[in-house]
């Protein structure tokens, strides 16, 4: 289970980040906001100058629970936490956008874990597609008539034989 704590816990920050960037959460965040106050909680909040993997323990100290149901996480923000982090008092923060959540698909190759967020471009797995190249182009091999072990020989690969 520790080679999926990495991942989830990414995972936990994208949609944090997400939900900052999403129309309206800035601006309903406090109660009675002026324009300075949003456009400092704005700045505070996106911190364009800093890279994501820096920003991390620092959108981590913001998490008050984090629930992971089959193709869901759902995240609660600590309001004395977000309150903090924006120099406002917790009374000022709308608890409302503090829980939210995203879908996710939970992918297994082999030993490998990925929890893929809703909404992000799936990374191609070239693996995959060289295997399937490869697999296309002994297929077509042995359709012109060449042997197994012509295929090995040619290609440079081990020859196995399948168990019963």
């Amino acid at each position: 289970m520790s080679g999926e704590r990495p991942t989830l816990e990414t995972a936990v920050a994208k949609i944090i980040v997400r939900h900052w960037q999403r129309p309206g959460v800035v601006a309903n965040i406090i109660e009675d906001a002026t324009i300075e106050e949003l456009a400092g909680f704005n700045d505070r909040l996106s911190q364009p100058g800093q890279n994501f993997d820096a920003r991390r323990p620092e959108i981590h100290s913001l998490i008050d629970r984090v629930d992971t149901t089959p193709g869901k996480i759902t995240i609660a923000l600590c309001s004395k936490a977000v309150a903090v982090h924006l120099s406002v008092t917790p009374e000022r923060i709308n608890s409302d956008i503090l829980v939210f959540s995203s879908e996710f698909q939970h992918r297994k190759r082999g030993v490998e874990t990925k929890l893929i967020l809703a909404g992000s471009a799936a990374h191609r797995d070239e693996v995959l597609f060289k295997n399937i190249a490869r697999a296309h182009r002994y297929f077509a091999m042995v359709r012109s008539g060449k042997t197994y072990a012509e295929i090995v020989k040619e290609e440079d690969v081990p020859m196995t034989v399948p168990r019963n």
